[in-house]
């Protein structure tokens, strides 16, 4: 894990813990992100992508075609489930890394086959 990585999950853990405040935590968070090199940025949304996508059943292209729609249905309610490792979840951080996640199956087919 990189140290980027690394630095954002304790900020999450420490914003779901309530020593930080939620708002506080989104706040460090895209901080932190205006800051990181694009591949920085690239490689932490995408592994959230991949995490997402393992839990999707089925092959790849069939799990690129369901985080398509996850990631579209995401930038429109923004609400993040209560399990954090839910696919919802993992694409919503994705977003908050980069805003311009890519949202068709055939760019998150080339992200899932690159691992």
């Amino acid at each position: 894990m990189s140290q980027l990585a690394d630095v954002l999950a304790r900020v999450r853990v420490a914003g779901a813990s309530g020593i930080m405040t939620p708002d506080l935590a989104r706040a460090v968070l895209v901080e932190l992100m205006k800051r990181a090199q694009p591949g920085e940025r690239h490689a932490v949304r995408n592994g959230f992508l991949r995490r997402a996508a393992e839990q999707i059943p089925g092959g790849t292209w069939e799990r690129a075609r369901k985080l398509e729609q996850e990631v579209r249905a995401a930038r429109m309610t923004r609400i993040a489930p209560t399990d954090p490792g839910a696919v919802r979840a993992l694409v919503l951080q994705a977003l908050e890394i980069d805003p311009g996640t890519p949202s068709s199956w055939r760019q998150l087919l080339r992200i899932l086959d690159a691992e």
